[in-house]
């Protein structure tokens, strides 16, 4: 577990999200969830505690991380009406592992950061095979303090987190390739 434990919210535990959010709880930390379709059985019966919007994980929890399969989506779960920027307050730490295109993801980390909050941008190549075998890498980009602070976290989830503090994607990666 972390130094103590966090209030993270989760927006789109899916195929990817959902045994993630399997291990948050396992280590102790404090769960807030919110997906547009089904909540899958297993967070369900949980307890995390199941938003209605975006906007409420992202005022409920001090890190917050996205995992949504289209751009359109992450747009949505970050931007809409109820998105989690509507429920950010300074400080706030979010972790993007939505699969986007670099363009996407700097225009993200602007309007985040200009809220006074970090963005980070944490891809996971090899996706919902590495999830169920443990061997989930992840590759994060953005403050490296706000990495240091959602390290611990993130180590409850992946034995192979790299942090490269400017990463974006670049123009010939595929989003499509690791879809969540």
């Amino acid at each position: 577990m972390t130094r103590e434990p966090l209030k993270v919210g989760f927006v789109g535990p899916g195929i990817l999200g959902a045994p993630i959010t399997t291990y948050l709880l396992a280590s102790g930390h404090q769960l807030f969830v919110y997906t547009l379709g089904k909540i899958p059985i297993a967070i369900a019966e949980s307890s995390a505690t199941k938003c209605v919007t975006a906007r409420g994980v992202a005022e409920r929890a001090e890190v917050i991380i996205t995992m949504v399969p289209e751009p359109l989506d992450a747009q949505s779960a970050l931007f809409g009406i109820d998105g989690v920027a509507a429920g950010l307050s300074r400080g706030k730490v979010v972790v993007d592992m939505s699969s986007n295109s670099r363009i996407v993801v700097n225009a993200f980390a602007q309007k985040i950061n200009a809220l006074g909050c970090n963005y980070l941008e944490a891809s996971v190549p090899h996706g919902e095979s590495a999830v169920g075998n443990a061997t989930l890498s992840i590759v994060i980009g953005g403050a490296e303090a706000a990495f240091e602070r959602v390290k611990p976290l993130l180590a409850r989830i992946s034995k192979n987190i790299r942090f490269e503090q400017q990463r974006r994607r670049s123009d010939h990666e595929n989003p499509q390739s690791d879809r969540h």
